[in-house]
């Protein structure tokens, strides 16, 4: 977490955990796409490291659009 909250644009991150199927996803939340673009050499090789720690296969990368959501006034206003 800490490197993606200094990358230009980051907004948010999640990590959603099924622990009966062992299965996790994780995604970030960035201000444009330009700016997850950016973040990539940062965070390659991070996101290899804990997926091999978590012994599982590399992990499977996709770049998704939000169409809605909603954010607290407290985190617009960082």
């Amino acid at each position: 977490m800490p490197t993606v909250q200094k990358q230009p644009g980051a907004r948010a991150a999640i990590l959603l955990v099924d622990r009966k199927a062992g299965k996790s996803f994780s995604g970030t939340i960035w201000d444009t796409e330009k700016d997850l673009q950016n973040s990539e050499a940062a965070v390659a090789g991070i996101r290899k490291d804990i997926a091999s720690k978590a012994g599982a296969p590399g992990p499977k990368v996709e770049a998704l659009e939000i169409l809605y959501t909603e954010i607290p006034a407290a985190v617009v206003s960082r």
